[in-house]
């Protein structure tokens, strides 16, 4: 048999076969360890490298320093420091960032008093922040919230803010006007509640001379009702609610109760006079009352003390069992203080799904 080379023996050549084979695949494995180690040596070394960011990152840190500088300069006094301002906390809250209440007077003119300071949250709230528990990022922004009037009616009417009651454009346009809908006021006043408990806080002189207020009006068990009438210039497409759709319920408030007690709060004088004449007992505040159209925060009077009338109205409301009500910041201020009021409240405003407390008998 030729081979093509004289020399050729085929067992010897066999035998180098397998050699060159298990030289081949020792090659191969040790290669392949030898790559695998350098790929671990080198996530060993890189991983402090890659982990260094996220365990320097601070998860409270704030990219946003927002000023809270007031809302809409149009807005009364439950409107702006009850639902405006909280909604603007709750979107701070939110978004993780770190705010201050520093409020402009263009933006809260309405109770503005020059001999107190720019920033009238201070004149009734304890100043409010979370700087303490959100540190900054470095190089965070600085914003302010809302300057532009433009930007705060698009987002305050046109996103999911809560709301003191159905507006004729935005978010709520489109609802019935003759309805209450429970299941959305729920909503706002706990959203709004959650807030107020958390970060509204009224200044302990001013809580201190109001529940003295109550202690001389009412004793520790009286069952009261309160009644809150909105006049003058209410308008935005709420309709008005006269003195005498109430009257039905506070009578039968005191049959049922003989000896329960009333609470009046109201910016109009004619209600209080038209309640007066019909021979109600009730217990107010002595308050400066508009007797016309124009609003209370518009006439011509000290702004601090009408701030304060107003405040004092929304927390003595709030202490009352129940509440009969139209829509109205201020009512909806002191039912999102107490939110226990919500299930004890009676919305006028509305002929359709009208709440119907026990006491109350529809016939009559």
């Amino acid at each position: 048999m030729k081979y093509g080379r004289l020399d050729y023996n085929p067992i010897e050549n066999k035998s180098n076969q397998r050699m060159i084979s298990i030289f081949q695949s020792f090659r191969i494995n040790t290669m392949k360890h030898l790559i695998e180690t350098i790929l671990i040596v080198s996530m060993i070394v890189l991983l402090p490298v890659f982990d260094s960011p996220m365990e320097e990152k601070n998860p409270s840190c704030s990219d946003k320093l927002v000023r809270i500088v007031g809302g809409n300069p149009e807005a009364g006094f439950g409107c702006l420091y009850f639902d405006q301002i909280p909604n603007m906390i709750e979107k701070c809250k939110n978004e993780n960032t770190a705010f201050y209440i520093d409020l402009k007077i263009i933006n809260n003119r309405k109770y503005y008093d020059p001999a107190l300071g720019e920033n009238t949250w201070n004149y009734w709230f304890e100043p409010v922040d979370n700087q303490d528990s959100i540190t900054l990022c470095e190089n965070s922004e600085k914003k302010e919230y809302f300057s532009n009037n433009t930007e705060l009616y698009n987002w305050y009417f046109r996103s999911s803010t809560f709301k003191m009651y159905y507006y004729m454009w935005g978010e709520t346009e489109h609802k019935d006007r003759s309805a209450y809908d429970e299941e959305w006021y729920r909503t706002q006043r706990k959203r709004r509640h959650v807030i107020l408990k958390d970060y509204v806080h009224i200044k302990k002189d001013i809580q201190e001379e109001i529940d003295r207020k109550w202690d001389l009006m009412f004793q520790k068990d009286d069952f009261v009702l309160g009644i809150h009438m909105r006049g003058t210039d209410k308008g935005f497409g709420r309709r008005k609610v006269f003195p005498e759709e109430y009257f039905s319920y506070i009578k039968q408030f005191l049959r049922y109760f003989p000896n329960g007690k009333i609470f009046v709060a109201t910016d109009d004088a004619k209600y209080f006079e038209t309640l007066k004449k019909e021979g109600i007992q009730f217990e107010s505040q002595e308050v400066i009352r508009s007797s016309n159209r124009t609003a209370v925060f518009d006439l011509d009077v000290p702004k601090y003390q009408i701030g304060t009338e107003i405040l004092n109205d929304i927390v003595l409301l709030s202490k009352c069992d129940w509440i009969i009500h139209s829509a109205s910041s201020v009512a909806d201020a002191a039912i999102s203080l107490n939110f226990d009021l919500h299930e004890k409240s009676v919305h006028l405003e509305y002929t359709k799904n009208r709440q119907v407390p026990f006491w109350f008998k529809q016939e009559e």
